[in-house]
C-alpha cells in the first residue's frame, strides 16, 4: 500500500478530535503521519499514538474558521504522495484508510468514502461494530457498496476523501477565497471535475460524532454569503440553496433565487437569534 498522510483541521472540537485520533491508530495499514491544522487557541493532545503527529498552529487564525486555507496547510506539510483528509468529527473504521488510499491510488482519482451519523452522543469506547450498530447513513446520500464512478461531482462532500498529491496540486488545492463555512467543498469537486479527474464513491465508512450545530446556520451567516456570491461568479449557479432560502425568508439577506445579483446582507442576527438556532446534539441536519 502506498505511504499516506493524513490531514485534520481543527476548532475547539478537542474531544471528537481525540477520538478520531485513536481511530487512526488502529487502522489497518497505519499512516505515515497525521497533520492537524489547529485553527483555534491550542491543543493538548499527549501523543501516545503508533504514528508520527504533527501539530501546526494556522497563524492565519480569523474569526470564520479557513478551512480552505488550512487544508491547504495540511497538504504543504505532508511528506507523502497520497493525501487523505478527515473531518475533526470522524472516527475512521478500522480498514478506512487502507481502502480510501486504495480506491484513489489505483484509480488516479479522488474518492470519497461512505460517512455514517452516530446516534448518541458519546462515542467513547465504542468498539468498530458498536459504532456501526449505533449509527446511520445520511438519508440524502447515496449507500455504496464497493467502488463506484460518480458523475455528479455535487456528491463529494469533504470529510473523508483521499487523493494523490500530484491531483491536488493540479487542481491548485481548495480555493482559499472561500473563507470560512460553505461551499469550499463543492467548488473543491468542480475543479476536479473541469479538470477531467474521475471521482468515485467507496464504501470506507467512518463515523460522524454529534456536535453542536445552528439549524439554519445563522452563526456563520456572514461567510455564506460571500462564500455564496463567489461560488456563483464562478460556477454560474448557487450553492446551499435550501440555506440560502432560510436566510432570505427570515429577513437576513436579499436574494432573488435564479438570478444573478449578488446576494447582500439586510440584517445582522443577534447574539439571541444565533442562540435560539442552536441544536446541541444531532446526528445530521
Amino acid at each position: 500500500m502506498n505511504p499516506y498522510s493524513v490531514i485534520i483541521t481543527h476548532y475547539e472540537r478537542e474531544g471528537n478530535l481525540k477520538n478520531t485520533l485513536k481511530g487512526l491508530n488502529r487502522q489497518s495499514v497505519l499512516p505515515t503521519e497525521v497533520i492537524v491544522i489547529e485553527m483555534g487557541q491550542g491543543l493538548h493532545l499527549e501523543n501516545n499514538f503508533e504514528f508520527p503527529l504533527k501539530i501546526v498552529n494556522f497563524e492565519r487564525f480569523w474569526e470564520f474558521m479557513p478551512l480552505a486555507a488550512a487544508r491547504n496547510l495540511g497538504a504543504e506539510h505532508s511528506s507523502t504522495e497520497h493525501l487523505v483528509f478527515l473531518d475533526v468529527d470522524c472516527i475512521p473504521s478500522d480498514n478506512f484508510c487502507q481502502k480510501i488510499v486504495a480506491a484513489s491510488a489505483s484509480r488516479n482519482a479522488l474518492a470519497m468514502g461512505s460517512p455514517r451519523y452516530i446516534l448518541h452522543n458519546n462515542p467513547m469506547g465504542f468498539c468498530v461494530k458498536e459504532l456501526r450498530e449505533n449509527s446511520i447513513f445520511h438519508p440524502s446520500r447515496p449507500e455504496v457498496n464497493g467502488i463506484v464512478k460518480e458523475e455528479c461531482y455535487e456528491l463529494f462532500w469533504s470529510l473523508c476523501f483521499s487523493l494523490s498529491r500530484e491531483l491536488f496540486e493540479r487542481i491548485g488545492g481548495f480555493d482559499d477565497r472561500f473563507e470560512g463555512y460553505g461551499a469550499e467543498d463543492t467548488d473543491f469537486a468542480l475543479e476536479v471535475k473541469k479538470a477531467g479527474i474521475p471521482f468515485y464513491l467507496t464504501d470506507a465508512e467512518v463515523y460522524h460524532q454529534q456536535h453542536p450545530i445552528y439549524v439554519p446556520p445563522l452563526n456563520h451567516l456572514e461567510p455564506i454569503i460571500k462564500n455564496s456570491n463567489l461560488f456563483f461568479a464562478k460556477w454560474g449557479y448557487w450553492p446551499m440553496v435550501d440555506c440560502l432560502q432560510d436566510f432570505s425568508d427570515m429577513g437576513y439577506i436579499q436574494w432573488q433565487g435564479n438570478k444573478d445579483t449578488p446576494i447582500t446582507l439586510k440584517r445582522k442576527p443577534t447574539t439571541q437569534d444565533i442562540r435560539e438556532r442552536l441544536i446541541k446534539n444531532a446526528p445530521y441536519r
